[in-house]
């Protein structure tokens, strides 16, 4: 009888400097089958082969192409977008990270690379991707959809416990109906973790790598094991119902349906896809309040950057759809709230802004149009030193023109 032997993890390594390459390649050539890539445009022939890589290890600077065009163009397409893009960097290089990760990468490595920190970042990468690379279909798209076949429930209801993830990270308990207090910031963080992944084993070696990046593997092993321990403890305490259960080498967390969590719900909401109608308008923007900011937001943990990404892109395409319902039934002012709503929460979103111009001209409001343009203005230049797209400005010149006629 034949034996089905597991292929290795294809990586791609994009980069024009052959030194950086030639490194990268006695890292990992052992672990993973390599492909190589010196530009951005013969990368994206190798994406989208057949045979695509399971991680991508991509430099940010590079003639023609740049890596954070190259992270767009693979985020934007639905047969990619899965693929974890770990940018290269030069260490101490004025790197702009939060570009970085709205372009869809999930991690840095610098140059000079430090051999533990490359293999441990591939490695954990890599095992968050092993249900997909085994062929089982686990990812947490289909994981929530069979959590919504299973509940009818999709926006929180009155609960006796909640969970927010959605601006500052917050358990409370039906108990006594305190916030719990994490007695260190690593059991917080690994709560934040499990949560993040749950429902799913996660192994021990990608636990440890996410959250003591920077410490030996071999030492921080007793860590994870005190940390388990005394985070069981809390949720025991608070009487909440969570189990944390252990099995071969790996940790999962489930959460019972007595406890809503609006990350979860508010995913859960954007991924049904439904139009709005004057009938399901009030669920729409009950999900809307739900996003009461980034998912774990103040935090600065690198693996919860993905999922960030896709609730903010979630975020973003349910006000766009608010926004045009509200303009298609004149209710303007519920649009501008929304839009503004929207700004707060991811200031530099210029199709947002295109959009609030817009409402601003339907109603007749030149000064809030000026306003809100001069606040892009000044967000843009202070923050990024950047000024605002050439469409955006061609809007506002064009509104700012048409003023005394009828909106067409």
């Amino acid at each position: 009888m034949a034996v089905s032997v597991a292929k290795k993890p294809i990586v791609l390594i994009v980069d024009d400097e052959p030194g950086s390459v030639k490194i990268l390649l006695e890292l990992l050539r052992f672990d993973y089958r390599i492909r190589v890539a010196n530009d951005g445009e013969k990368a994206l022939k190798i994406v989208f082969a057949e045979e695509k890589p399971d991680l991508i290890l991509l430099d940010v600077m590079m003639p023609r192409l740049d890596g954070y065009e190259v992270c767009r163009k693979i985020k934007a397409d639905v047969r990619t977008k899965h693929i974890p893009v770990i940018f290269i960097t030069e260490k101490n290089a004025e790197v702009d990270e939060l570009k970085g990760f709205e372009a869809g990468a999930v991690d840095y490595v610098a140059k000079p690379f430090r051999a533990d920190a490359v293999k441990a970042r591939v490695r954990a990468h890599i095992r968050l991707l092993g249900p997909r690379l085994s062929g089982q279909d686990d990812t947490v798209i289909t994981r929530l959809l069979k959590r919504k076949n299973s509940s009818s429930d999709t926006l929180p209801t009155c609960s006796d416990s909640q969970i927010k993830c959605l601006g500052k990270f917050e358990v409370c308990s039906a108990a006594d109906n305190t916030s719990l207090k994490w007695r260190t910031a690593k059991i917080k963080e690994l709560f934040a973790f499990l949560l993040n992944h749950q429902g799913a084993f996660m192994p021990r070696d990608v636990i440890i790598e996410s959250l003591w990046p920077e410490h030996n593997f071999d030492t921080v092993g007793n860590n994870l094991h005190t940390t388990v321990y005394r985070l069981k403890k809390i949720v025991k305490e608070a009487g909440l119902n969570i189990s944390i259960e252990f099995s071969n080498g790996s940790y999962k967390m489930s959460v019972g349906k007595d406890i809503h969590c609006d990350a979860s719900s508010f995913e859960l909401f954007a991924l049904q896809n439904k139009t709005i109608d004057v009938g399901n308008l009030p669920e729409f923007e009950q999900a809307a309040d739900l996003y009461q900011g980034d998912y774990l937001a103040g935090s600065d943990y690198a693996w919860c950057s993905a999922k960030r990404n896709r609730l903010q892109e979630c975020y973003a395409s349910l006000i766009k759809l608010l926004v045009r319902y509200y303009i298609d039934v004149q209710q303007y002012k519920k649009a501008e709230y929304a839009l503004l709503k929207c700004i707060e929460h991811l200031p530099y979103d210029e199709d947002a802004y295109e959009s609030l111009l817009w409402v601003c001209f339907l109603q007749g409001d030149r000064a809030a149009l000026v306003k809100y343009y001069q606040q892009l203005e000044l967000t843009l230049k202070d923050e990024l030193g950047i000024d605002p797209q050439a469409a955006l400005k061609n809007l506002y010149e064009r509104c700012m023109n048409d003023f005394g006629k009828c909106p067409v």
